[in-house]
């Protein structure tokens, strides 16, 4: 017997995934904005958690793939695809540009 509900065992699961990946991981809103994200996300960029949360993907992207992130959220919300994946730059927060598979 289980005092647990798969939605809770879910649940756990995505929080230790969270906490321990050294994958970079940020869940967005639909307009953008980063609701929330790991720690591993926001040392790979220069930042911690908190300066992230809730500001948009776009700050962190580099301008010349805007475009192709838009084009693929448009995609999304439109019902077209589930998800993507895309090779693009992201800004670190001193300046440098850091290329990730995302």
């Amino acid at each position: 017997m289980f005092s647990e509900t798969p939605y809770q065992r879910d649940e756990e699961v995505f929080n230790e995934l969270m906490l321990h990946s050294p994958h970079g991981i940020a869940i967005l809103n639909k307009k953008g904005k980063i609701i929330d994200i790991n720690q591993s996300l926001a040392e790979i960029l220069g930042y911690n958690r908190e300066e992230m949360l809730d500001t948009s993907f776009e700050i962190y992207t580099h301008p010349d793939d805007l475009k192709k992130d838009f084009s693929k959220i448009k995609e999304m919300r439109d019902g077209k695809i589930d998800h993507y994946r895309m090779v693009k730059r992201y800004l670190h927060k001193n300046g440098n540009i850091v290329w990730a598979d995302s």
